[in-house]
């Protein structure tokens, strides 16, 4: 006949198991889709304070380069790299001082992320800081000096659906 203590030990062999698979099963889970700002070497220049990025793949560019589309006109960036070339209204180069992405709900699922550095092009010089507000989805990259006319910059994207379309705005352009 069992006693209480003969069966302590393999049930708490058992649940000791099950938290083990349990903890295994987390960890597995994917990471949260990102939009990332870093440094460069500027492939595409960025002429407009609103323009899209695709990301083909949903992970550029690790898997695809990013595509943007500015005045109407499609242009692929290699590594996702790009240059400020924003002229402001009275003809001098501007500083971007924060860049807004607005992602389509149809390119993710599950929370969005953000981080201030991309595989390719290290850590951002230009913004301290991002924010993510979940709801409307939007990620915005501030703080800073800003990117200023001729800076080079990157974006990363991680974990999006295929195709997925960002539309972006360079504020503070001045």
């Amino acid at each position: 006949m069992f006693n209480q203590r003969t069966l302590f030990v393999p049930t708490v062999v058992v649940l000791v198991g099950l938290l083990s698979v349990l903890a295994a099963k987390a960890q597995n889970t994917p990471p949260d889709p990102a939009i990332r700002t870093g440094g460069g070497h500027g492939s595409v220049a960025i002429t407009s304070a609103d323009f899209v990025i695709v990301s083909p793949s949903g992970d550029s560019p690790a898997t695809s380069d990013c595509v943007v589309i500015q005045h109407g006109l499609s242009t692929t960036a290699p590594g996702c790299f790009f240059v400020n070339k924003i002229m402001t209204d009275d003809g001098n180069g501007g500083t971007i001082k924060g860049v807004i992405f607005i992602a389509s709900k149809a390119s993710f699922s599950g929370a969005l992320s953000c981080a201030l550095d991309t595989a390719l092009g290290g850590v951002s010089p230009w913004f301290s800081k991002c924010t993510v507000a979940n709801r409307l989805p939007v990620v915005t990259f501030s703080g800073g000096s800003g990117i200023p006319y001729g800076g080079d910059f990157s974006f990363g994207f991680r974990q999006f659906n295929t195709n997925a379309t960002f539309l972006v705005v360079a504020a503070g352009v001045f």
